[in-house]
């Protein structure tokens, strides 16, 4: 097989592509190619083999704190720091040897998957299901403040524009479906005069109805929906939405969060506590807040990228499609770095966060992965909302390595982080993911590509 399309992106004082040499490892016979700059051999290059790449010590590949990535859920390939998890069974709840915590509705699911590769995802049904990452359990700042998570996710409806409510003089019964997704179109009507369109996600039969509206968020809020009439567009059915009934008020869902990764505790500042929470909102914000030294922890001066201006860092969901996500976090140097990716794009970066502001006492966490959010006036477990995850890599450290079908992550339309089984500072070994042929191997040390070879 050629290796005529290498590729590289070398780094300034690092990366010498021609001392890179890759072996690929597997059952049957032997495959060898390569020339003078560049050599692999393998096995097989199908799901189950793996994939060993070496350099000659021009370039030293660096030292990962662990070989392994602390948490990986591909499909029912689940892994904690290495060591496999074989009790996630299909249709119960996640394992809690894998997940440190598990909460309200999180099931395994095998439909609607991302690839044919995974055979299970993570179904989380109303606001309050989430689950924590073990592998995350233990990390202390002596791990440095660094951290890699790569994950795909499918959200039910754009949570920015979903609403919960009580209702009354309801008739009729509105096509839900089981997962808590868009069901049927709606009318929304105020005052008789003004018509709203979107979905019903959920008719609750405690007297609680979850729907999304089309356009921008309603300038009058969740509270402004009380009195009007919301009619199914297929069904027929009817009710009248009533903001306070049950001593409840409506309430929106834009703060729901996918994705928490925060460092927990906090310092002190004078009178003051300085505190860090990471957070990957359902449209892909990275919400990470510290408060100044001296300011009241409810409003400005505090550096936050959502306090900014979340509308420039948050574009819109994307509801029931698959949206890869990455999020890196980097607060090993003098300032700190955090970059999220979106599909392959940049959507955010920020890179001027004061490391000293951080908690010497505690590390990152990788929890609440599932639908969190504060401050709702009714149950969680009454809201009509769900969203998809799984496909989930998370580590530690920035090491790492890709399969993906282009030479660089820029020009590349899809890439999954490899199952890394050994590390060290002149060798990688990862596990194939899927069939390998003809794809290339991307070596990262952060979002910096050091560089790549096609099998």
């Amino acid at each position: 097989m050629s290796n005529d399309g290498l590729g590289s992106n070398p780094q300034a004082g690092g990366f010498s592509l021609s001392a890179i040499s890759v072996a690929v490892t597997g059952l049957g016979e032997p495959i060898t190619g390569g020339n003078a700059a560049l050599g692999w051999r393998a096995n097989t290059l199908a799901n189950g083999g793996s994939v060993t790449i070496t350099t000659d010590g021009t370039f030293d590949f660096g030292t990962k704190a662990q070989a392994a990535q602390r948490q990986l859920a591909y499909g029912s390939d689940v892994r904690v720091n290495g060591t496999p998890d074989a009790t996630e069974v299909l249709g119960g709840a996640p394992s809690v040897t894998a997940w440190s915590s598990v909460n309200e509705t999180v099931e395994i699911v095998d439909d609607v998957l991302p690839d044919s590769v995974i055979d299970q995802m993570y179904l989380a049904k109303s606001v309050g299901s989430i689950i924590g990452a073990a592998g995350f359990e233990d990390i202390s700042p002596a791990d440095g403040i660094t951290l890699y998570t790569s994950m795909w996710v499918r959200d039910s409806c754009n949570f920015f524009r979903t609403y919960v409510s009580t209702y009354d003089n309801v008739v009729g019964t509105f096509n839900t479906n089981a997962d808590y997704n868009r069901g049927e179109r709606v009318t929304i009507t105020k005052d008789g005069e003004i018509d709203i369109h979107g979905y019903v996600t959920r008719d609750d039969p405690t007297g609680f109805i979850t729907f999304e509206v089309d356009g921008a968020v309603w300038a009058a809020g969740a509270a402004g929906f009380e009195s009007c009439v919301i009619t199914g567009d297929v069904s027929g059915a009817v009710c009248t939405a009533k903001t306070t009934a049950q001593g409840h008020q409506a309430s929106a869902l834009s703060a729901t969060k996918i994705l928490r990764i925060y460092q927990e505790g906090n310092i002190t500042q004078g009178t003051q506590s300085t505190s860090v929470v990471t957070s990957r909102i359902s449209n892909g914000l990275v919400d990470v807040d510290y408060f100044e030294s001296g300011a009241a922890l409810d409003v400005p001066p505090y550096d936050s990228p959502s306090s900014d201006n979340s509308n420039l860092t948050s574009p819109s969901t994307i509801p029931e499609t698959w949206i890869h996500y990455e999020l890196e976090l980097d607060f090993s140097g003098a300032s700190g770095r955090v970059t999220i990716k979106q599909n392959g794009t940049t959507i955010h970066e920020r890179t001027d966060y004061e490391v000293d502001k951080l908690s010497p006492n505690f590390g990152f966490r990788l929890d609440n992965i599932g639908m969190d959010t504060p401050g709702l006036y009714m149950d969680h477990s009454t809201v009509g909302a769900s969203v998809r995850f799984g496909k989930l890599y998370a580590d530690s450290d920035l090491l790492r390595v890709y399969i993906a079908d282009a030479s660089t992550l820029a020009t590349s339309t899809e890439y999954t982080p490899l199952p890394i089984t050994a590390w060290s500072s002149t060798s990688i070994t990862a596990d194939n993911y899927g069939d390998i042929s003809g794809k290339y191997l991307i070596v990262s040390d952060g979002f910096n590509e050091i560089g790549s070879v096609l099998v």
